[in-house]
């Protein structure tokens, strides 16, 4: 799954019900999230409109999407 998301004034980014710091050199600025469900993890890429082709990655975390029972 891919989510484009806005840090905060702290590099911070709400995705998933979760906040991630992703970078505090990263500021307000737009961030491509790719969730890997089978390598159970989520990278952060940085976005620039100067550069759309250089997508630096800013931080890899390990994520493990939950197994919830559907309501019955």
């Amino acid at each position: 799954m891919i989510f484009i998301r806005r840090t905060t004034e702290y590099g911070a980014i709400a995705l998933l019900g979760h906040t991630f710091r992703v970078d505090p050199q990263w500021c307000h600025r737009l961030v491509r999230c790719e969730v890997l469900l089978d390598q159970h993890c989520i990278r952060f890429y940085g976005l620039r409109r100067a550069q759309p082709e250089e997508q630096p990655l800013l931080r890899e975390t390990r994520y493990r999407f939950p197994k919830r029972r559907f309501k019955e």
